[in-house]
């Protein structure tokens, strides 16, 4: 039982370090961030595996309520970053699509 502690911990830990990436991610580090939150997403899942292989649901259950909350945070964290990464490229989009209707407008004009 107490390696399933610690393995757990280590899992908490994983999260943890995941949500901390993705909380710290901005314009200039997010390639690095998002491949560290998606390594570190990776460790989760295969620590996780690794805890199915060797412990039985109902000893893992005892855990599930901590690991639940986390693993839910960092959805939404990744939720949240894609929402406001689509509603930046729309912004975008519309930013060119008027400038390219200026450009029509001044060809217009001559």
């Amino acid at each position: 039982m107490a390696n399933l502690k610690k393995k757990i911990e280590r899992l908490k830990d994983v999260l943890n370090n995941t949500l901390i990436f993705l909380n710290e991610m901005n314009d200039k580090n997010f390639q690095f961030n998002l491949k560290k939150a998606n390594e570190s997403m990776q460790n989760a899942h295969d620590l996780k595996q690794e805890l199915k292989e060797e412990y039985r649901i109902e000893e893992i259950k005892l855990f599930e309520q901590d690991l639940s909350v986390m693993a839910k945070q960092v959805s939404d964290k990744f939720d949240n970053i894609i929402t406001n990464k689509r509603l930046e490229l729309e912004i975008v989009s519309k930013k060119i699509i008027l400038t390219q209707n200026q450009k029509k407008l001044l060809n217009y004009s001559r």
